[in-house]
């Protein structure tokens, strides 16, 4: 979601920089937006883990991007 939404890049952008196929990031990216949106509608609790990924800020501590690894985002 950050890379698509937060950062706006294409898809494909995102996951290449994910090492996953475009078609996979688009299911990753659905299933994240549902989740989290029942979240906000539910009151549920939204827990982020996992993934192997390291946030660098590149332009200044409001920007970020994905610098290796595979990530669950």
């Amino acid at each position: 979601m950050r890379l698509a939404d937060l950062e706006g890049l294409e898809q494909q952008k995102a996951a290449e920089m994910m090492g996953v196929s475009r078609q996979t990031f688009g299911r990753i990216l659905a299933q994240a937006r549902t989740t989290v949106a029942r979240a906000l509608a539910e009151g549920l609790v939204l827990v982020v883990e996992g993934g192997s990924y390291q946030l660098v800020p590149p332009h200044g501590p409001r920007r970020w991007r994905h610098r290796g690894g595979r990530g669950r985002w």
